[in-house]
């Protein structure tokens, strides 16, 4: 069975390797309850977070997002938070992360919402002071995927102790914060150039393997892939889990195959050729 080879390149190729890093320092969001807390009942506070413990309370902030470009690469970012009135306690208590305002959010729906979320730091809190918590790896995940949108933390006791948080009611060095330190790509201009692209075999038979590479290119560039597949040679249609810079492939009619390397600068594609 012939294998039927088409190759077509996307957008542009780094004009350079190096990266600037960027620290800013979020202040949570004012405005009616983009901070506060809730009960497993779902009666909301707005404003500051009380009377947070395990059996009571859950609370939140939400942060805009929207000053770090989407696509930048999040490699830091710390939580700052400050308790008020509340009582010591060495339990574990969590910071979570999840989409979405909650402002708009049914209470119940926002409690559970709020400990069901991705787990950013596990950590004990000190009693009224500004506390620091270093968020894992989950987290920057969590943050680098809504750059450009928001986000919203919550955060949740591991006992009966009660804990308050202030809110944007707050004085501005108490209000709630998120520390972010990101890079973004650098600059895209000109074409990649794929160098040789491989198959395996120039013919195949019914169900036999078939390797396609691109071996001068890696993900690592910076560079992602689709892999798509055509039986006319005009209409392709992207391959489900073919992103990497091989595909390989059994066929039983003609087949073409095309690949599109994409180069971003914050998630828009500067060059389009074919």
């Amino acid at each position: 069975m012939r294998l039927k080879l088409l190759v077509v390149i996307l957008c542009g190729f780094f004009s350079s390797l190096g990266i600037a890093q960027t620290t800013v320092t979020i202040t949570a969001s004012s405005g009616p309850l983009l901070t506060g807390s809730v009960s497993s009942g779902g009666v909301t506070n707005d404003g500051n977070m009380v009377t947070i413990n395990q059996t009571a309370n859950r609370g939140w902030a939400y942060y805009d997002l929207s000053s770090i470009p989407y696509g930048a690469i999040v490699s830091a970012a710390n939580v700052y938070f400050t308790t008020f009135t509340s009582v010591s306690s060495a339990a574990t208590n969590t910071v979570t992360g999840f989409v979405g305002n909650p402002s708009v959010i049914p209470g119940a729906t926002l409690y559970t919402t709020i400990g069901s979320g991705t787990v950013m730091n596990s950590s004990t809190w000190t009693a009224n002071a500004l506390n620091t918590k270093v968020v894992n790896a989950a987290g920057l995940t969590l943050i680098q995927n809504n750059c450009g949108a928001n986000l919203t933390l919550g955060y949740v006791r591991g006992s009966t102790n009660t804990y308050n948080i202030y809110g944007y009611p707050g004085l501005a060095a108490d209000q709630p914060k998120l520390e972010i330190t990101y890079t973004l790509p650098p600059a895209c201009a000109g074409m990649p150039s794929p160098g040789a692209t491989n198959a395996s075999a120039a013919t195949a038979c019914p169900a036999a393997s078939v390797n396609l590479t691109l071996p001068s290119l890696t993900a690592e560039l910076g560079i992602t892939f689709q892999w798509q597949n055509s039986t006319d040679g005009i209409t392709y249609n992207n391959i489900v889990g073919a992103t990497a810079s091989a595909y390989s492939t059994t066929q039983s009619i003609p087949t073409y195959y095309n690949v599109s390397l994409l180069v971003q600068i914050l998630a828009k594609v500067l060059h389009q050729h074919q």
